[in-house]
């Protein structure tokens, strides 16, 4: 589908949103705290979910937005969707070696 105005990529930028995760959290944060706290030496080692299936699709929509960014409108919707890809690449990087 293309979006041809300004309007409608605000609209679809406003959906993306809803699938990306706000908040990555640890699966084993309580039990990695206990040992951390119980030792000088310890460093903790978190397990994350794996992320949504659906990160990669939203990826390549983003890629594909084709953004006037003469108006100001236009600049900021291309910011936010730059943004966004910022943080799809954190979000599949969380647990790797690339996640610091």
């Amino acid at each position: 589908m293309a979006y041809d105005t300004l309007a409608e990529i605000d609209t679809l930028m406003f959906k993306i949103n809803k699938y990306i995760p706000l908040n990555l959290q640890p699966q084993n944060e309580e039990e990695e705290k206990q040992k951390f706290f119980r030792s000088t030496t310890y460093s903790p080692f978190f397990r994350y979910s794996p992320p949504i299936p659906q990160l990669d699709y939203l990826l390549s929509v983003l890629n594909k937005l084709n953004i006037n960014t003469h108006q100001v409108w236009g600049f900021l919707l291309d910011e936010k969707r730059k943004e966004f890809i910022d943080k799809i690449h954190l979000i599949k990087a969380t647990g790797t070696h690339a996640f610091s």
